[in-house]
């Protein structure tokens, strides 16, 4: 019930504070609440989860410090009965819309939003939902050639020097300009160019996919993260995506260091439920779990992390499906692939 109600409350933030001033008060002690994690009485820019700018505009003296009474008066001014973006706070995805799985964030159940979208989330608490180093590691049937991995999901972040902050993907090093392509058939449910407000704006140009168990053939839905595009892929939200087809060059927008090589970060996670959010062009899936790559390739449930430590270390070898620079998919019939394409 905690985490869906910071669920619920970080939404009213995303959206001008969702209620009328009939219920100011209250609702606004309740956001306090929920986000002044230090208990000293005020939000700082770093405790807010919601939109930056709109922090921005709350805090009306700019010390960099939401008070209760700004917070109150934010309530004030707000459009009774608004949603996020404006859209009526009743419902989910508009009738023939082309994100129909997509709801606001206060409507998903079962939900860490704080550990998608804070890249502060204490350390344990990212384990909770998956976020440690698994063991697996990939291997390319018939001498595939794939570009390998080099920095591996759930080890201490190479970026910087926060020895709690945790390395939520897979980097996977290959030429300026190569080809990144869909592991899956999918569907397009974000993307950012490169700017941005929030915590995971170090990930530069990204893509998110959505893959329903009949695109993948796994039993749960899953996502599957690109970023550090050298440019923008041409794809719009909602777009349907094949497996193999190509999403955009591969670069380094968004690497922290001059001395990091162009890279693809590729992050996974899965859920039983198709419903998601998007904040600051971060994907909140409703009961999400962030999961090593790798273990999509297994095929089949668990892919949770902690049950992929105690696997034996002869388990921990999982191979991975590819498709040719000829076309050819190894193995045939494979419905996911490696986000290169592979020499051998």
């Amino acid at each position: 019930m905690k985490n869906i109600r910071k669920a619920m409350l970080a939404s009213l933030s995303l959206s001008c504070l969702l209620c009328g001033a009939a219920h100011a008060t209250p609702r606004a002690d309740a956001l306090m609440k929920s986000f002044d994690t230090n208990g000293d009485g005020k939000i700082s820019a770093d405790e807010w989860l919601g939109n930056k700018r709109r922090f921005q505009k709350i805090d009306a003296n700019g010390d960099g410090f939401v008070t209760p009474e700004e917070l109150a008066t934010a309530f004030d001014n707000a459009p009774a009965g608004a949603g996020p973006n404006g859209e009526a706070r009743e419902g989910g995805a508009k009738a023939n819309s082309p994100e129909p799985h997509k709801v606001p964030l206060f409507q998903l159940k079962n939900v860490n939003s704080q550990a998608f979208l804070s890249g502060k989330t204490p350390k344990e608490q990212m384990h909770a939902i998956g976020m440690q180093e698994s063991g697996l590691t990939a291997v390319f049937p018939r001498g595939g050639g794939c570009h390998p991995i080099d920095h591996v999901f759930g080890e201490v972040w190479q970026g910087g020097t926060d020895k709690n902050k945790l390395h939520s993907g897979a980097d996977i090093p290959a030429p300026y300009g190569e080809p990144i392509h869909a592991m899956a058939d999918g569907v397009v449910v974000a993307r950012a160019d490169g700017g941005g407000e929030g915590p995971r704006k170090n990930r530069g140009v990204l893509v998110v996919l959505q893959h329903s168990p009949q695109d993948s053939g796994l039993p749960v839905w899953s996502y599957t993260l690109y970023s550090h595009f050298s440019k923008a892929p041409e794809l719009e939200i909602g777009q349907r995506v094949r497996m193999g087809e190509y999403l955009g060059p591969n670069g380094r927008s968004g690497v922290p260091g001059a001395s990091r090589e162009p890279h693809l970060h590729l992050s996974a996670f899965i859920s039983e439920s198709p419903r998601y959010a998007v904040a600051n062009d971060t994907v909140v899936p409703e009961g999400g779990r962030f999961i090593d790559p790798i273990a999509l390739f297994r095929g089949q449930l668990p892919m949770d992390t902690a049950l992929m430590r105690d696997l034996p270390a002869a388990q921990k070898v999982t191979p991975a499906a590819y498709k040719r620079k000829s076309g050819e998919i190894v193995p045939a019939g494979a419905k996911l692939i490696w986000p290169f394409l592979c020499k051998g």
